[in-house]
């Protein structure tokens, strides 16, 4: 019933804000104008685990955690295969929301990372986002090809309708970009992502 779906709504709005963070601001003022402070996946990772009534996701989580996968790494890939290969993975994985990435191409160490933490560990993130999202309800597009950057660096701009794997799944909509950082050994070592939404625009934007 509506009682259901308040306490769906508000569990998102709870993991979204994080308990740390409510009723602090989540925009940045310049000048007289309020702009967006960024948000990243990880904050739903990491805020999720605070609250009870995601107790059904964690398990999810640390029953992936313990089944490590060995992957044969593709060491000495060029970086421009490396882009194709993670365009590849945009485009008919939806690796944002399903967390299929081609997994030979990164460290095993790899260290995911926003602005407020740091997650280090392949399998950690993995087992994280497939358990946060419902990928059948969810979409990924890039809005422009994968770029390189530098000598080391690739970038992916993205929009993505995220359906969260919890009652009713809530859906919301938003876009950001995702930096890639290739170490010494041709694969993936940083990977960075930021959103261009704010929380409470987010939370605006959820649909049941």
């Amino acid at each position: 019933g509506d009682t259901g779906k308040d306490m769906t709504m508000a569990v998102v709005a709870a993991v979204m804000m994080g308990l740390g963070a409510v009723g602090e601001p989540c925009m940045r003022k310049v000048g007289t104008y309020a702009t967006p402070r960024l948000v990243s996946r990880n904050d739903f990772i990491r805020n999720a685990a605070i609250l009870p009534l995601t107790s059904t996701i964690l398990s999810r989580i640390n029953i992936a955690k313990a089944n490590t996968i060995n992957v044969n790494k593709r060491r000495g890939l060029s970086i421009e295969e490396i882009r194709d290969i993670v365009e590849s993975d945009f485009i008919e994985r939806k690796c944002l929301v399903t967390a299929d990435f081609t997994e030979s191409i990164y460290n095993d160490n790899c260290v995911f990372t926003d602005p407020q933490m740091t997650t280090k560990g392949l399998r950690k993130f993995v087992s994280g986002t497939k358990a946060l999202f419902y990928a059948p309800k969810s979409e990924l597009e890039l809005l422009e090809p994968v770029k390189i950057v530098g000598n080391d660096k690739i970038v992916a701009k993205w929009r993505e309708v995220a359906c969260f794997n919890i009652p009713f799944r809530p859906r919301t909509f938003f876009s950001g970009n995702l930096t890639l950082t290739v170490g010494e050994d041709n694969l993936i070592e940083n990977y960075f992502e930021q959103w261009d939404i704010s929380i409470g625009d987010i939370l605006r934007s959820a649909k049941i």
